[in-house]
């Protein structure tokens, strides 16, 4: 079996993240899907003034795979899940998801360390598009 190496980044968090993140709480029941323990919403959310008590979307730690947490989690409803690292395993699970649901690729905001005017992460953009595919899902 591959071992995996442990990875370190710098995550860059802009602080309008936190305003973005609660705009999407007024919309959505939220929950973090972390991709391990190095990441889990502890590490992130305090820092940026977020709940940790929203609930964790497990991830299998053998494949990576989010999907299926994220379904436990969504429990079959619709979802809107934002993510910045959507594998093609997962795309593919998701064609066999009944629920509706919406996949928002948010660029990583550590992924061009050569030019940071490329780093953008969650944007407003992002949040409103999520907003609007929820209010035209209940319009149908």
């Amino acid at each position: 079996m591959p071992q995996s190496l442990p990875v370190e980044f710098t995550v860059i968090l802009d602080p309008a993240d936190r305003d973005r993140v609660l705009r999407l709480a007024r919309h959505f029941e939220m929950a973090w899907a972390p991709p391990g323990k190095r990441t889990r919403p502890g590490s992130i959310a305090p820092q940026l003034g977020l709940p940790t008590t929203w609930p964790v979307a497990h991830i299998d730690r053998v494949d990576a795979a989010k999907v299926p947490g994220i379904l436990e989690v969504a429990a079959g409803r619709p979802f809107v899940w934002l993510d910045d690292d959507v594998s093609p395993a997962d795309r593919e699970h998701l064609t066999r998801v009944p629920q509706p649901h919406r996949v928002i690729e948010v660029p990583a905001p550590w992924v061009d360390h050569r030019d940071p005017r490329r780093v953008t992460g969650l944007t407003d953009e992002l949040v409103q598009e999520a907003i609007d595919w929820a209010r035209e899902l209940s319009t149908r």
